[in-house]
């Protein structure tokens, strides 16, 4: 029987994988050791690439067959990630406590979205490792990006855990502005925008996004923010403008007093 893809839409699963290990510029040579576990980490995203590209082949065709019958396609397998986490989590083994490790850790994280319950034992097991021995490690960028996600998995017990000791440990201001807003989210997106302590999470967040220089997160958070306080029950509506369905141009003001009901939508 097809597993069917709980948590993350198909539009999210076509990234790419996890890029080949690459040494910085002016550091030593790797040792025999860490040669071993990048090639290794090479040769399993090689062949997890191979499957991947396979069940898009396979989701495409379930699609086209859908389309032509008419149908809109709901449900599809989830992609065979499943299948490799051994084999990473062995990798793993093989270099625990070396900075390797992190690598094929991380892998797993990024790729253990599915309903597969191996799959977010997985993800468990890796988080586990990763707060265990690397979180000061740059590359944690990768799973502080997911913090907001992991919840759905982790739970939020669990993932505030995980911010916590990432916004202590880490050297990286990106990645404790992550922490820090997997910290605050609850009060930024629940809380009263005029309580003080909204205010307090507000000026806290937005001093670490002027530093963090995340284009990414700062669009998130301020889009966020801007919803909560201009947008919030009880805040006046901005002034949209559009044209009714005789052609004649309007404005929400021209309805002021009026009970209205507004119904935006869109094609794409």
């Amino acid at each position: 029987m097809k597993r069917l893809l709980s948590l993350v839409p198909l539009a999210l699963l076509a990234v790419p994988l996890a890029a080949p290990l690459v040494a910085q510029e002016g550091a030593a040579p790797p040792s025999e050791a860490a040669t071993k576990a990048q090639a290794r980490f090479q040769e399993l995203t090689a062949k997890a690439d191979e499957a991947y590209q396979a069940w898009m082949a396979e989701v495409q065709e379930m699609a086209r067959q859908a389309e032509e019958a008419g149908e809109e396609l709901s449900a599809f397998p989830d992609p065979p990630y499943a299948d490799f986490i051994p084999d990473f989590l062995a990798a793993a083994d093989d270099c625990a406590g070396t900075p390797e490790e992190a690598d094929f850790l991380i892998w797993v994280v990024e790729h253990s979205w599915g309903s597969d319950p191996a799959a977010q034992e997985g993800l468990r097991t890796a988080i586990d490792r990763l707060a265990a021995g690397h979180l000061a490690d740059p590359k944690m960028e990768a799973v502080a990006r997911m913090l907001p996600q992991l919840r759905f998995v982790l739970g939020q017990e669990q993932t505030r855990a995980l911010a916590a000791k990432l916004e202590r440990a880490t050297p990286s201001v990106k990645v404790k502005a992550w922490a820090v807003y997997a910290r605050l989210e609850p009060v930024l997106k629940d809380g009263d925008p005029s309580s003080p302590a909204y205010q307090k999470a507000r000026r806290e967040i937005m001093a670490l996004l002027d530093q963090a220089d995340d284009e990414w997160l700062n669009r998130m958070i301020r889009d966020e923010i801007l919803v909560r306080e201009e947008f919030a029950i009880g805040k006046k509506a901005p002034d949209i403008e559009g044209v009714d369905l005789d052609g004649k141009a309007f404005r929400l003001s021209d309805y002021q007093g009026k009970i209205i009901f507004l119904d935006f939508w869109g094609d794409w």
